[in-house]
């Protein structure tokens, strides 16, 4: 047994996930997550945790009032010259 493995045998609290990195969905969430971070929690001033779940929250409630769907999509060099756009 590997040292990983003796260390996760002695935690059996911590559980290990192995994801595809070439998840579509997973790709969306880290997305996400990063518009989150953008737009509502990076230079954010949080006293407690409670602060910061409650910036999280309502980011997700405004984000939920008005959504817009993510659309997966590459450019090609027709769609640029034709001035379209993501």
């Amino acid at each position: 047994m590997g040292l990983p493995h003796a260390w996760l045998a002695k935690h059996p609290r911590f559980h290990l996930h192995f994801i595809p990195t070439a998840s579509s969905w997973l790709n969306l969430v880290e997305r996400w997550l990063r518009e989150l971070t953008d737009k509502a929690l990076r230079r954010g001033v949080f006293h407690s945790v409670p602060d910061l779940i409650e910036a999280a929250e309502a980011f997700l409630q405004a984000h939920n009032d008005d959504p817009k769907p993510f659309r997966l999509s590459r450019l090609d060099r027709r769609d640029l010259r034709e001035g379209r756009t993501l």
